[in-house]
């Protein structure tokens, strides 16, 4: 019975890699090759975070219209009915009156709060710029590393593979060294755990290559048609032209100035400043007010004609009255009216320490001193992070250049095993050997190759703007 059960678990293991490797053969097929450029070109056009700065984008641009829309008067138009009744007086000789105001204007402004407000809508939507260019180098940056890792995942599919092919061959000839009493059991036990170690290895590999394809093209924003990168070791890579010292200060000062997060910070510091001018402006300054209208009224009369007198000189001088009142009072006819009204205001409680709004004036000031703290912080930061990725581009370079001549040497190296395998001068051992320094020579030139453009994108990024020209000669020219 134990024998049964543990007899399955290589068959399951055989199948599993056989599923492993057939989606993997699936995903290959299924997919096209694609430049490192163009993959940059897709993700920036179908990132969503970049959709949503843009919208943000042009939702500041409508803001700042709507601050300069504070100079616009209001203008409307109204109509209203007055009845009204009183015992004496100039009230008791009308019931009321008609008013249809055609045009009402009205403008109320405090230039300090108008002027600091029309700033802070325009510094928001400088933040929205620099918001928008910092999502679009990082999506960069995020490219260029998902690329490479794509490449490195597939170069470590195909040195496990090699491998495996490697140990099973070796695994033959150790079985007939073993058979002809040449090597002892041991070494074929050896041999025979290697093979066998080889289908764990390609399955972990095989799903790292699946995972980083599938993180590539969510980059990308591929959808449903699936990309892999290009694979080429043909490509030239260019060395950096100036000392370090100075291509670190000189990369250093353009982040400085360039960087979108510095530059944000100090738009929100420059914000806070202005929002603490606004709550000062409503104390230091008056707010002014103008307004006017025209249009038409008519007085609803009071029908006087039953009012009774007790004597004939009292019923005089009722007529007399009435008709002097009614110059003040109105007759029942349309008139064009109109009126004009301008004055300030002035808020005094502002001065008292107390009032909400010299808080409010005290917490922006306080808001704008711990940005100035954050700025630099994050120069200090950007400064080490640009020295520690030029350093590690300039390894690479070296690198990338060793490297590719160890590419060149493994391959000759191979070449003069299998000739010297086949003429029986060396073992299959020593040919694996050879074999397998090929496949990480070229795992370790990935390797460089991944580091050296993921410090480009990063230095990129880090500065805010290209540095390739900066860093290397023949990239200026172009």
């Amino acid at each position: 019975m134990n024998t049964k059960r543990f007899s399955l678990i290589p068959a399951l293991a055989s199948f599993t890699l056989l599923i492993t490797i057939l989606s993997s053969s699936m995903i290959r097929a299924e997919t096209r090759e694609i430049t490192l450029s163009q993959s940059i070109e897709f993700a920036v056009k179908n990132n969503k975070e970049i959709r949503i700065a843009e919208s943000r984008y042009e939702q500041s641009v409508r803001k700042v219209n709507q601050a300069w829309g504070d100079l616009v008067p209001a203008i409307e138009s109204s109509a209203s009915i007055i009845r009204q009744g009183a015992e004496s007086g100039i009230t008791s000789m009308s019931d009321g009156s008609y008013d249809i105001r055609v045009v009402h204007a009205s403008l109320t402004l405090n230039p300090g709060v108008f002027y600091n407000t029309l700033k802070i809508t325009s510094y928001e939507n400088a933040f929205c710029r620099e918001e928008l260019r910092r999502i679009r180098f990082q999506v960069v940056a995020d490219t260029t590393r998902a690329y490479f890792a794509v490449i490195k995942a597939r170069e470590l599919v195909k040195t496990r593979k090699d491998s495996r092919t490697h140990l099973e061959s070796n695994y033959t000839d150790v079985s007939n060294l073993y058979k002809n009493g040449s090597v002892p059991k041991l070494d074929l036990l050896t041999a025979d755990i290697q093979r066998k170690g080889a289908a764990p290895q390609i399955m972990e590999a095989e799903q790292i290559e699946i995972s980083a394809v599938d993180n590539f093209n969510f980059i990308i924003g591929s959808g449903d048609e699936k990309y892999i990168p290009e694979i080429s070791f043909s490509e030239v890579i260019p060395k950096p032209v100036l000392n370090d010292d100075k291509a670190i200060d000189l990369i250093t000062q353009l982040a400085l100035k360039n960087r979108p997060e510095i530059i944000e910070l100090g738009i929100r510091e420059k914000q806070s400043g202005h929002a603490a001018s606004i709550q000062k402006s409503t104390y230091i300054m008056p707010t002014f007010f103008i307004s006017g209208n025209w249009g038409y009224n008519k007085n609803i009369v009071k029908d006087r004609t039953g009012t009774s007198y007790s004597n004939p000189t009292q019923a005089q001088m009722g007529q007399i009255v009435e008709s002097s009142m009614s110059r003040i009072a109105g007759n029942d006819s349309w008139q064009k009216t109109w009126q004009m009204r301008a004055g300030a205001t002035y808020r005094w409680n502002g001065l008292a320490p107390f009032d909400k709004t010299s808080q409010k004036e005290d917490e922006e000031i306080l808001r704008a001193d711990e940005i100035a703290i954050c700025i630099a912080q994050l120069k200090e930061a950007v400064a080490h992070s640009i020295k520690r990725n030029y350093l590690t581009l300039k390894t690479a370079t070296a690198t990338l250049e060793i490297r590719k001549e160890n590419i060149a040497t493994a391959e000759e190296g191979l070449r003069i095993a299998k000739e010297s395998y086949r003429a029986g001068i060396i073992k299959n051992s020593e040919l694996l050997s050879a074999e397998a320094t090929l496949s990480n020579t070229r795992l370790a030139y990935i390797d460089a190759l991944y580091t050296f453009h993921t410090s480009v994108a990063e230095l990129t990024r880090e500065a805010g703007t290209d540095t390739e020209t900066i860093i290397f000669e023949d990239k200026s020219h172009e």
